[in-house]
């Protein structure tokens, strides 16, 4: 597959280039330049799914000639070691594996494996740990474009249990694809710390002029003020019966998409929405000296437009991305002129119909005004948040997803169950509150 993730690279640059190209000189915004775009993106389609396939044949050559007990070290696409070491992706890029699979780490470690082979005893514990972490849009993203990128939390599986059966079981465990990702937004760090101090910028005033020769020079304003982020944890936990412990694959895909995706609803609401006392992150709607910008009389998609104006004006920072709750992105993307056309393009057509549909109008999110648009439950109805995602707030990970298992909870002994418990340590520094600005009055 290594020489076809070369191709799918390089047309991946020619097609961005393509664009560039197009966007930046009228004159090369020709149809047969769009043709050319368009045919290019559709070879990296055939690319990708070649890839895909190749991996899923791999994949399920490997799960047949080694079962549970005795399996590979591999883990779906991305190899992954038990002992904490990852095989470089797509060709070595010198970074883990852009996927976030815990679960993987965790049944493929070979103290996993002793344990349904043979047993060991009751109160025995393995640890494995994996560098990378990239939350989920950016796994879509670098699966896509192929451009990995050093994750900051570590992951970290700690199991502790006794024999098990081995038995053949149908566990019945359902995927959940939903995507989470207001922390994709953000710039992401690692820390060893408790706490993260920095300073925020509270104001500026912009006092450059001209001047002449021997003149005093002004003098420009800025209020800066010290503020710790405290490291605070997420966490939950649940129980498992022995039967689908045994059953690693179900195991991996237990702990990937149900474990992770409480940890995930939850840490996209903190980031949004937490208050901050207690044991709560201080979301970025909740820190003070947020913008904001009533919609009035405008359309929604006028007021985003002078909610980023805003974050340019005042806050001085080129706004990035906007997050929707659901309802509010739905009107916005069925929204028509009065011939019934709907702006941003209908389900099978682009924009106006000009041009076949293409990777921006596919998304299910489109950029609006420029802006990466994210949509969450957890961001308020009728509200919407602009900002300088990238530049004026970071994510730091003090650990990254951890997990632990156990059979020594209460009475899960006798009962063959396990409690699992999943968490994560983070913390959230918003540098400039004025790099954000809430767009209020959205009409649902």
């Amino acid at each position: 597959m290594g020489t076809k993730t070369q191709i799918m690279q390089e047309k991946i640059a020619a097609v961005k280039a393509l664009a560039a190209e197009m966007d930046a000189t009228p004159e090369a915004l020709t149809p047969e330049n769009r043709q050319k775009a368009d045919a290019m993106l559709a070879e990296i389609g055939e690319i990708k799914a070649d890839i895909e396939r190749e991996a899923q044949i791999l994949g399920a050559e490997s799960f047949l000639s080694e079962p549970a007990g005795a399996g590979s070290k591999t883990a779906g696409l991305i190899p992954a070691g038990g002992d904490g070491a990852s095989a470089e992706p797509f060709g070595g890029s010198g970074f883990d594996s852009p996927f976030l699979d815990i679960g993987g780490d965790l049944v493929n470690g070979d103290g996993y494996k002793e344990i349904l082979a043979a047993g060991i005893p009751k109160g025995s514990e393995y640890s494995i740990e994996r560098k990378g972490y990239l939350s989920r849009q950016l796994q879509e993203m670098a699966a896509r474009d192929m451009a990995l990128a050093a994750g900051p939390g570590g992951v970290k599986a700690t199991l502790t249990s006794s024999g098990l059966t081995s038995i053949q079981w149908l566990p019945g465990v359902y995927r959940q694809d939903m995507r989470l990702t207001v922390a994709d937004l953000l710039a992401q760090g690692r820390t060893n710390s408790t706490t993260i101090r920095y300073m925020q910028e509270t104001s500026l005033t912009n006092a450059a002029t001209t001047v002449s020769e021997g003149s005093a020079k002004p003098e420009a304003t800025f209020v800066v003020v010290e503020k710790d982020a405290p490291v605070k944890k997420i966490a939950v936990t649940a129980k498992v019966t022995d039967e689908l412990f045994a059953d690693y694959p179900a195991m991996r895909d237990y702990v990937n998409e149900r474990l992770r995706l409480m940890l995930a609803l939850t840490e996209e609401n903190q980031l949004l929405n937490g208050l901050g006392t207690g044991s709560e992150i201080t979301g970025i709607a909740v820190t003070s000296g947020v913008q904001t910008h009533a919609r009035a009389t405008d359309s929604d998609a006028e007021g985003i437009l002078k909610g980023a104006d805003k974050v340019r004006t005042i806050g001085f920072l080129e706004p990035d991305g906007v997050v929707f709750n659901p309802a509010d992105w739905q009107k916005i993307r069925l929204s028509k002129d009065v011939n019934g056309q709907y702006y941003a393009g209908g389900p099978f057509y682009s924009p106006y119909g000009v041009g076949p549909m293409n990777a921006a109008t596919m998304d299910n999110n489109p950029p609006i005004w420029g802006l990466r648009v994210v949509t969450t439950p957890a961001q308020t109805a009728g509200t919407a948040l602009v900002g300088a995602f990238r530049t004026a707030a970071q994510l730091f990970y003090r650990e990254g997803v951890r997990v632990d298992v156990s059979n020594s909870n209460v009475d899960d002994f006798v009962k063959n169950l396990l409690t699992i418990r999943c968490e994560e340590r983070l913390a959230l520094a918003v540098y400039r509150p004025k790099g954000f600005c809430t767009v209020t009055g959205l009409s649902v």
